[in-house]
């Protein structure tokens, strides 16, 4: 009894923070309660700004949204519903792949359970010395290939260049075509492949739309 009261007070957080969320967002459009706004809310902004959610959290923050619908009572009620809907279902796959990418690569400081990045962790992976011996980029960065024998092509979308970086081929089927990551690459001087150094956030396509004035 104890426990189910403590995980109804903790949804309940839940959803005040992802109302909160969703009025944070809008409050800096028209606060119009459509199509665009949902999408640039679902493809965008929570990618952007929350670091990790779990499938529960996913169900939640899906459902808030659904509420919202529900009480403003708009004319394509039916076109968000399928959106929202869309999204409940793609974002346990872009959080299962920054899952992975995060547990390949130097990104200890973010505290996936809580969505929050610990402060002393990243002071302290701010002050590593990079390799000499390496080369850096970062950017937003586009699926282009994905080789199931073991490696993905990525093109950095502010100057078009591409590189190659290597995965274990059974992680490759949580990507998908023309997906983004906001990410830091390395490159060892004696190596021809890419690494990802630290991955910031991952998208899938729709984002594309709404890009073009982060990139510069």
């Amino acid at each position: 009894m104890i426990d189910n009261n403590i995980h109804s007070v903790n949804l309940l957080n839940d959803q005040k923070k992802y109302f909160k969320w969703f009025e944070q967002f809008i409050n800096t459009l028209d606060r119009k309660f459509s199509k665009t706004n949902v999408e640039k809310f679902l493809a965008i902004w929570v990618p952007t700004n929350v670091k990790y959610l779990n499938s529960s959290q996913i169900y939640s923050l899906t459902n808030v949204l659904e509420d919202i619908l529900i009480c403003s009572n708009i004319k394509n009620m039916k076109d968000i519903f399928s959106l929202i809907n869309f999204y409940k279902a793609e974002y346990y796959r872009m959080f299962k792949v920054k899952q992975l990418i995060m547990n390949l690569c130097d990104n200890s400081h973010i505290n996936q359970n809580s969505n929050v990045v610990d402060l002393t962790l990243y002071k302290q992976s701010l002050v590593k010395k990079k390799d000499k011996f390496s080369k850096y980029v970062k950017g937003y960065f586009k699926i282009k290939e994905i080789n199931f024998e073991g490696n993905i092509l990525v093109e950095d979308l502010a100057t078009n260049k591409l590189y190659k970086i290597l995965y274990n081929p059974e992680l490759l089927r949580y990507f998908q075509l023309e997906d983004v990551l906001k990410a830091t690459l390395k490159k060892k001087s004696f190596l021809i492949h890419w690494d990802v150094e630290r991955i910031n956030s991952y998208y899938n396509k729709n984002v594309l739309k709404y890009l073009s004035e982060r990139l510069y």
